[in-house]
């Protein structure tokens, strides 16, 4: 009976620990949530896992005590009939009963708790960090803002004919920067454009030697056109006056015994 009233009691403080961190009141809510903090310490966690524990041993040999129990009973009436009397008391039954039953809740709504309580802390963590960047955020647009307004201030007093030491010390590194840039700029389209130059000299050289080897080409074909008819005539010419048979007992010139186009 000691051990049915602790579980109930341990059922109802778990339950209602359970209804402050389910509480919409955050000062209710809070509660629960330092309670649970409570446990999550390096000695809470130690007393919590061995509640557990024992909780679990509880519910497991009271499975096995129920299932027992039936088994028993199951062969009592296999042998003496159904209408045998139970042959264990119904205290115990009840007993083993209530017991696997209140482990088993107990054991299911600390899981819940632990669970739920670790859901709300990071739930609140994630609402501070949220804040802090909403407020750096904020701060930010605010600076961005003022830098804005003292541009068109600086901008409208530069304009007017007026000074700002403090815009010039800040824009003078930017001067410089962009004169540095623009110069670069200019030396990259300088050698843009000699490349360019070099590039239009190089293909005008191509394009006349190229037109050169044509017409050095034609006036070879030419020459040797030439060179081939002057042979035929000269050929004809020999076979006319010594006819056929003395034609090829002439002589002919060095430069007939072969095709000038092939030299």
């Amino acid at each position: 009976m000691a051990l049915l009233i602790t579980l109930v009691l341990l059922l109802a403080l778990e339950a209602a620990v359970a209804c402050l961190l389910i509480c919409p009141v955050p000062s209710v809510q809070k509660i629960g949530t330092s309670i649970c903090g409570v446990l999550r310490t390096s000695s809470g966690v130690v007393v919590s896992y061995t509640i557990g524990a024992v909780l679990f041993a509880l519910f497991g040999i009271s499975a096995w005590e129920l299932r027992s129990f039936g088994n028993k009973l199951d062969a009592v009436r296999s042998v003496h009939g159904p209408n045998v009397p139970h042959p264990v008391s119904e205290s115990r039954m009840c007993l083993a009963q209530l017991s696997c039953v209140l482990a088993g809740c107990c054991l299911l709504i600390m899981a819940l708790v632990r669970q739920l309580s670790e859901c709300i802390v990071q739930n609140e963590k994630t609402k501070l960090s949220l804040n802090v960047l909403k407020k750096q955020a904020e701060g930010m647009r605010a600076e961005y803002l003022r830098q804005v307004d003292n541009a068109a201030t600086t901008s409208a007093n530069t304009t007017a004919g007026g000074k700002d030491d403090n815009a010039d010390s800040e824009l003078k590194p930017l001067r410089k920067q962009h004169g540095e840039l623009v110069s670069q700029l200019a030396k990259m389209k300088r050698m843009l454009e000699d490349e360019a130059k070099a590039k239009a000299a190089a293909e005008a050289s191509m394009e006349a030697l190229r037109k050169q080897a044509e017409g050095l080409e034609r006036e070879y074909d030419r020459v040797c056109d030439e060179n081939n008819a002057l042979e035929r005539k000269m050929r004809s010419v020999t076979g006319g006056v010594g006819g056929s048979g003395s034609a090829e007992n002439t002589p002919k010139p060095m430069w007939a015994h072969g095709d000038m186009k092939d030299d």
